[in-house]
């Protein structure tokens, strides 16, 4: 049995088979199965509430042979690719940021799920990524660490390479959702961006681009936010994540309408991929939402806006050197992308391990050397298997030193770019400036076509 779900949340769904809904748009039948009722309320009030849903109801949104968001560019329509259910969901996403460090609980059968997408999304980049457009970011609270570069910058720059559109905002106005005092925001614009180009991120093929420099994005706010309740927002993993991360017990209404904000970033260029790590999943379902309910209730069911799909990087997650946290300034458990050679090996040496002498890989039980092994691995190419082996009984002040000499080894070409790219600031404003403008110039063709929707050109 197959249905389209409606813009209802799944908790207001009647124990019966069926129900009707009207929300401004005719009745849309819903197939509702009481078997799965029990795992929903179990759920529902915690943050895998998404993440399940995805998983459960998954194959009855799509139609079956199509990618969602992958066919709904309004210019360009690529071929369909096997679909198997729907997986994905929201920070900007794609965007990371730089402080939250808090994620949702993922289940394994949604987890599945959503590999199952992702591994079907890689087969459409590699065999034909026209019409594929990826957004991408980062709040900008400064450089970035080693966490973000093997979490999602190498991601973004494989992307890149494989044909897939880029477009990476620096998300400034994200940086007042939980702080009052802005700081050198210029400079903490600057230095994200850096790091982009250091790394490899073309301006010629990418876009990169400043919140607030682009007003029609926006403006799409008004009615985005007339697509979604109170309620699901405060529910929303992305919302309590980052309230969590930043320590606070009220909610300030920047920092609730969050995942809105980052639809808007996300649906303005029609982007239809957006990264995101393996625990990240349920960080961009709210855009998928607001795209969904857009088309049925303003474009009068035209798919207008894409619903984004989530390519899952394949690097796993890098804890910061306390071997507990995922690396956060804030902690002070990093190692920054920029640092020099000696500074990177004071910061590794001073990393937590344990008494064992005999190094091996074992995440569970040794995370603090599993993840010095982690960074070694992913400096060299090996395996943490691998260069346990090498190390044997040689013990962490060993390893220290081989985790820290090969992670300088891997990045001295990026670090080389960078000390170049800081001596030309005037050329990184040159990369914001045309950026914003072919930002803007998406925006304004977006808003106009969004005001067209609703009836509200005058």
């Amino acid at each position: 049995m197959t249905g389209r779900y409606p813009s209802t949340l799944v908790s207001e769904l009647p124990n019966r088979r069926t129900a009707d809904f009207r929300a401004g748009r005719r009745p849309v039948r819903v197939f509702y199965f009481p078997a799965a009722a029990s795992h929903l309320r179990a759920c529902f009030l915690g943050p895998a509430f998404w993440v399940n849903c995805l998983g459960i109801f998954a194959p009855l949104h799509r139609r079956a042979g199509a990618l969602p968001g992958l066919v709904r560019h309004p210019t360009i329509r690529p071929s369909s690719v096997a679909s198997e259910g729907r997986a994905g969901a929201d920070s900007m996403v794609g965007m990371t940021d730089i402080v939250a460090d808090v994620t949702p609980e993922i289940t394994p059968s949604s987890y599945d799920a959503a590999q199952r997408r992702s591994d079907a999304i890689w087969q459409k980049i590699e065999s034909d990524p026209s019409g594929l457009r990826m957004l991408t970011g980062d709040r900008p609270t400064g450089a970035l660490h080693i966490g973000h570069y093997f979490g999602s910058l190498r991601n973004r720059v494989r992307l890149q390479q494989a044909g897939v559109e880029t477009w990476v905002i620096v998300a400034d106005y994200q940086v007042i959702t939980d702080r009052e005092i802005l700081g050198d925001i210029q400079g903490s614009v600057r230095e994200p961006l850096t790091d982009y180009l250091a790394v490899g991120i073309d301006p010629e093929r990418a876009t990169i681009f400043t919140h607030s420099a682009v007003p029609a994005l926006n403006q799409l706010m008004p009615p985005f936010l007339s697509l979604v309740t109170q309620p699901e927002l405060e529910r929303n993993p992305t919302v309590k994540a980052e309230l969590a991360a930043a320590g606070k017990s009220a909610m300030g209404g920047l920092m609730l309408t969050y995942p809105v904000h980052q639809a808007a970033d996300i649906l303005f260029c029609h982007g239809n991929l957006v990264p995101v790590g393996k625990d990240q999943p349920p960080h961009i379902e709210q855009t998928r939402v607001i795209a969904r309910r857009f088309n049925e209730r303003y474009a009068g069911g035209e798919e207008y806006f894409p619903e984004p799909d989530a390519p899952l990087s394949e690097s796993p997650t890098i804890l910061g050197l306390d071997g507990e946290n995922k690396m956060s300034k804030s902690l002070g458990n990093t190692v920054m992308s920029r640092m020099g050679e000696a500074e990177t090996i004071k910061k590794i040496k001073k990393a937590k391990t344990d008494a064992d002498r005999q190094i091996t890989y074992d995440p569970e039980n040794r995370p603090e050397v599993a993840n010095l092994l982690t960074i070694a691995a992913q400096s060299t190419g090996r395996t943490p298997e691998d260069i346990a082996e090498e190390i044997g009984d040689r013990g962490a002040g060993t390893l220290k030193i081989f985790t820290a000499e090969a992670l300088n080894a891997h990045l001295a070409p990026p670090r080389a770019r960078r000390a170049e790219l800081e001596q030309d600031p005037g050329y990184l404003m040159q990369v914001s400036r045309a950026g914003n403008e072919r930002a803007n110039a998406a925006a304004d063709e977006t808003l106009q076509r969004v005001r067209e929707f609703m009836g509200m050109v005058y």
